[in-house]
């Protein structure tokens, strides 16, 4: 009975699955995930350009 009420009434078959930008859209839709979006493209951007990736150990 639970089980049943659970799951949607429209079978997988018959349903359409969102589009990637769809669901991009849907999601920054809110303020927060753009500030989150953002932040964590400023920090992959930072990381991957500007500072540095290897430490060598060497001094000179």
């Amino acid at each position: 009975m639970i089980a049943a009420s659970l799951c949607p009434s429209r079978s997988r078959a018959t349903s359409t699955p969102a589009s990637v930008a769809r669901l991009f859209a849907l999601a920054l839709a809110a303020r927060t995930v753009r500030l989150v979006v953002m932040v964590c493209w400023q920090w992959l951007g930072w990381h991957s350009v500007v500072a540095q990736t290897v430490d060598t150990g060497f001094a000179g």
